[in-house]
């Protein structure tokens, strides 16, 4: 499975990259499996962000699955207090991709 992340931050930065499931290190790839299931990311994505946080980030992801005869899935979520769960693997996610193309430059 592909993940593809693009996250809007509030302050106007865009990260986006996209990983491979079997990339990741053990533990996240683990935590993506648990917290990233097509019930989770439906609920999160339905959650409304805090109208006081004017610099919320946006998340938009898309997953690719290996099977060619079943369709991508995408989401799009935004910081609210009811999905942090998933958001903290999301960014989790993007960490990893930053952190691997720090290391091909």
């Amino acid at each position: 499975m592909k993940l593809f992340l693009r996250i809007f931050t509030g302050q106007g930065i865009t990260l986006q990259g996209e990983i491979n499931l079997s990339d990741l290190p053990n533990d996240l790839a683990r935590q993506v499996q648990a917290t990233l299931t097509p019930e989770n990311l439906t609920a999160a994505a339905a959650a409304q962000p805090n109208p006081l946080m004017v610099d919320a980030s946006e998340y938009e992801l898309v997953i690719h699955p290996d099977d060619p005869n079943q369709t991508s899935q995408r989401y799009e979520l935004v910081d609210a207090d009811d999905n942090i769960d998933v958001l903290e693997v999301l960014d989790d996610i993007m960490h990893e991709i930053v952190r691997r193309k720090k290391g091909q430059s």
